[in-house]
């Protein structure tokens, strides 16, 4: 279950989502003890596959997270 993982966690929630509820995710990151979540707007289901926009919003929050928990 999410509250075994120690290891610090991002979750991306994609804004407009068709595929996965976002209320599953908010349940694991609520669990898991390092849990970081951030919500892409306009973003869908494939976050990285999206416009230049919305994809470096994401990988600007992935960069970030693992300068911010490098170990």
């Amino acid at each position: 279950t999410a509250k075994n993982i120690t290891t610090p966690l991002l979750l991306l929630q994609a804004e407009e989502d068709i595929v996965v509820k976002p209320e599953g995710q908010d349940r694991v990151c609520n669990d898991a003890e390092l849990c970081t979540k951030v919500l892409v707007e306009r973003a869908k289901h494939e976050i990285l596959m999206e416009i230049d926009e919305i994809r470096n919003v994401a990988l600007e929050t992935i960069v970030n997270f693992i300068e911010n928990n490098e170990g």
